[in-house]
């Protein structure tokens, strides 16, 4: 579901407004370079602040097929090149190459009054079927979006005992894993430093990645292998105390630095609500689902 911001809503919401509804229009060429069109008398730049200008351009979208293979909804851009700067990027007679065919183009619906919001009332992507046909002063793109009968269900494989999802978002959404709050550093002579971590989770071998402690340097950021002490406590491997001066002053967090995507680790982590995997997917045997 769309979310929009509450100025959008408040707008939406009135019974009778002054502002308009522009269309922006951002075609991404298959050389990666950009042009910004906005149907409007005169350019604007969006979002207001640190946004991209968009130049004056007249041009209207429509459906005009639904029923070819492969493709879904097509639509058409018409667009009045009266001044030929779409020219410059089709065959012609200098040479065969056409920018456009395999680019995409973005249309966001925005409102006048709040071109400072990011959130927009609408935006679709479409994708450039080929070289836009020549109408007179107009050129014609040939837009589609992806057949989704043609699209493997669900984005993500599923089974029993691991999560790609988890090894490819460790840390980040939709893992969110972010370890617990280190509360002290102890540095004492030669021995490895000590690390205080409330139910840590770790064991003897863990690699804890370690973040953002202060007071001591040099930094103990990086990642360890961990010697544990107790529930609440591990050392570092492979550091001695001597090595290190300062006084620990706060903050930091330890973590497993590196997860293999399996049900028991997200248990271990503490994490298990959020196991992209299916444990009741039987774990021997090929399940072929069909639809």
């Amino acid at each position: 579901m769309k979310t929009l911001s509450d100025n959008l809503l408040d707008a939406k919401n009135e019974v009778a407004r002054t502002a308009a509804a522009l269309v922006l229009a951002e075609v991404t060429l298959n050389d990666a370079s950009v042009i910004r069109w906005v149907r409007n008398p005169i350019a604007v730049t969006y979002p207001t602040t640190g946004g991209q200008p968009y130049s004056p351009k007249d041009f209207t979208c429509s459906a005009v097929d639904a029923g070819r293979p492969g493709v879904l909804d097509s639509e058409s851009l018409k667009v009045n090149d009266t001044d030929r700067s779409i020219e410059q990027y089709m065959p012609h007679a200098i040479t065969d190459v056409c920018k456009f065919k395999g680019g995409t183009i973005k249309i966001t619906v925005v409102d006048s009054s709040l071109l400072d919001e990011t959130a927009t009332d609408n935006e679709v992507i479409y994708k450039i079927m080929g070289s836009p046909a020549r109408q007179g002063n107009y050129k014609v793109f040939e837009l589609a979006g992806d057949d989704p009968s043609r699209m493997r269900f669900p984005g993500s494989r599923y089974t029993a005992q691991c999560s790609p999802d988890v090894v490819e978002h460790f840390g980040d959404l939709p893992c969110d894993y972010t370890g617990v709050s280190i509360t002290g550093v102890t540095l004492s002579g030669t021995d490895p430093v000590a690390i205080a971590a409330t139910a840590h989770g770790g064991s003897t071998g863990s690699v804890f990645a370690l973040d953002d402690i202060t007071g001591i340097t040099p930094s103990l950021d990086g990642s360890y292998t961990i010697t544990r002490t107790n529930d609440n406590a591990f050392t570092l491997d492979d550091t001695d105390s001597s090595d290190y001066a300062g006084a620990y002053t706060g903050g930091g967090t330890a973590g497993f630095a590196t997860c293999d995507g399996r049900y028991e680790d997200c248990l271990e982590r503490d994490n298990a609500e959020r196991f992209g995997g299916c444990p009741g997917v039987a774990t021997k045997g090929i399940i072929v689902a069909l639809r």
